[in-house]
This record gives structure tokens, sequence and C-alpha cells, in this order.
């Protein structure tokens, strides 16, 4: 291999170790499998699973690989997909035995603590050299990712973090008013929900701060069961968490958050039997200030409190009937262009 050659590898090996987001450290592992490694039909999917309602076992109907950098695209459910199947129960590249105009489909996969999070697909001419370096591409970015997703990533329960969150805000809230037009015509918009423990606490104080780990993790993997794959799901401080529901209309909305409810409700966890959970949520859809619809989402979440707790409250309506004093916008009266 060339000193060009060499340097040109590197290269591409620093552009990919650059990246400090996952969906650039996508975008760009993308680009470089179908550029300079010279792949065709380079997808990478994310892996979801569904488990049963007393989560015992995985489904293989319920296990659905989702395309990472475009949500809105049907999901392809790993029943239906030989190869994606295959490598998904393997956990080792399966290469598929079509050739089509010397192109092989080949499907990697990308593991975490040897839990499958990926399954990269490609078509690209077949070799042992051209294999290996596809190989170290992809444990190089799956290094990558761990280690940005380990920065983001609430560690007991698996939701983002309010590092994660505090970085994140801004730019849905900009999407969301980017697309607030064309959204607005379908009845569709972006919620933000504050979701809180009642009396965590008084668990914490009464049996323990093991116990209290332990309905956070439970409590987190029942949440996890309610919402999409593509809702965003934070650990925001202690037993408070942040829900963004992105394009759904007000009716999904409430339903949602009122099963999610209902779900903690009626869940008995090990020693302390039943708990409950207050929300407060709000449309931030057209908002700039990530202070003032957190801010909404949070008084919300106070009368429910306020009103025994137990209860999912929405601030738009509070306002409408003079439930609550309606917060500032410091928007209002600033002019951006």
């Amino acid at each position: 291999m060339g000193i060009k050659t060499v340097e040109h590898l590197l290269n591409q090996i620093l552009i990919l170790t650059e990246q400090t987001s996952a969906r650039a450290l996508k975008e760009t592992f993308i680009s470089l499998m179908s550029d300079y490694l010279q792949s065709e039909h380079v997808c990478l999917y994310e892996i979801h699973t569904i488990r049963d309602d007393d989560g015992n076992g995985v489904r293989m109907n319920a296990v659905i690989a989702v395309d990472s950098l475009d949500h809105s695209r049907e999901p392809l459910y790993l029943d239906n997909e030989k190869a994606l199947r295959e490598c998904y129960e393997r956990k080792m590249m399966v290469l598929d035995k079509g050739d089509v105009n010397g192109l092989r489909h080949i499907v990697f996969p990308i593991k975490e603590q040897d839990i499958i999070t990926h399954l990269v697909s490609m078509s690209c001419r077949d070799s042992d050299a051209s294999r290996n370096l596809y190989e170290y591409f992809i444990r190089i970015f799956n290094n990558q990712l761990y280690l940005i997703n380990s920065k983001d990533q609430d560690h007991l329960t698996g939701f983002l973090n309010r590092q994660a969150y505090n970085r994140m805000i801004n730019p849905l809230l900009f999407q969301s008013l980017r697309n607030e037009i064309y959204l607005e015509k379908r009845k569709l918009y972006t919620f933000l929900a504050l979701m809180d423990i009642d009396y965590f606490k008084r668990i914490n104080d009464r049996y323990g701060h093991i116990i209290g780990d332990e309905v956070l993790i439970i409590f987190s993997q029942i949440v996890k069961g309610v919402f999409r794959h593509d809702d965003i799901l934070f650990r925001y401080g202690g037993e408070e968490f942040v829900i963004i529901l992105k394009d759904v209309n007000h009716e999904y909305a409430l339903n949602v958050f009122e099963r999610c409810r209902k779900k903690i409700e009626e869940h008995v966890f090990p020693q302390i039997g039943h708990i409950s959970v207050s929300i407060g949520y709000t449309n931030i859809s057209g908002n700039r200030d990530p202070l003032v619809v957190i801010d909404r989402a949070d008084q919300a979440l106070y009368y429910a409190k306020d009103q025994g707790r137990n209860k999912t409250c929405f601030y738009e309506e509070l306002v409408e009937n003079k439930k609550i004093i309606p917060v500032d916008d410091r928007y209002n009266s600033v002019e951006f262009w």
C-alpha cells in the first residue's frame, strides 16, 4: 500500500472519529462506506425489540429495523428480511448467496455489550481484503458510537440524560418551528411532557436507594414499552423525566400519556407495591425558547400534583380554562429578523 493510499485511509478514519454527535457520525459513516469503500445501497438500521406485556423474552416478529437517518420510513420486520434476521440471530456478518451485477449483499452487526443495536446492510464487490476493510471501519464506527452514546445515556434507565437534553432541545425546537406551517395544516404538533414519580423520596427513605434504583429500572422498561421507537425519552433528573413526541395530533398525545400513567399505576413493583406518576405536557410547536417550554410543562405538572397527583394535565388547556397563570414568553418583545 503506497504512502498516499495510507494517508487517504488515515484521513477517512480521522474524519470518522472527529464526529461528536451520533447523527453526524452515522451520516459520515454511510458516506464513507458509499464513497470511499465504493459500496452501494448502504443502510444503517437501528434495531428495536418489543417485549410481551410480562417482559418475558423477545417475540421475533416484533423485532424491527428502522432506517437510522430517516425514521419516517416504514420499519422492516426481521421475520420478513432473511439476511437481516440471520445477522441479528447469529450476531455475526452474513453474506447473502446472491450475486447481482458482481455485487454481494452483506450485513454486519453493530453490538453494544453483546446486544445488537444496529445492522449495516450494503451491496459491494466481495473479497477477503475488502471484507476485512469493511470490518475495520465498522469496528471504528462501533467504538465511536459507543463513546458518544455512553456520554449521552443515563446508565440506570437507558434513557438519554440531562446533558443530551440540553444539547438536543434547541435543534428540536428549530425543526418544529421550521415545519410549523406544513404540520399545522395536518393538525400535527410536537409535544413535551414532564413526568414525575409521585412520592419517590418516600420510597428511597423507607426502602433504601437500592430498591429505589430497582423501581427506576422497572419504571423505565414500562415507559419504553408504551412509546414509539422515534419518541425521545430523557431522564431529566432524579425521578423526573422528559418525553418528546414529534408530529402527532393532540388526541394521540393525550392518549399515549394517559396510557403510560395507567400502566405505571397498574404495575405491582417488588416490595413496594403500587406507585403513580404525574404528567404535565405542552405543545412546543412554534416556540423558540427552551426555558419557556420546560416551564410550561412544569406548571402543568405542578397543577397535576396540586390536584392530588396521578394525573395528566395539558398546559394550554389549563391556561384556556384559567386554572393557571400563563408562563411569560420571553420572545414576545424580541425581533430576530
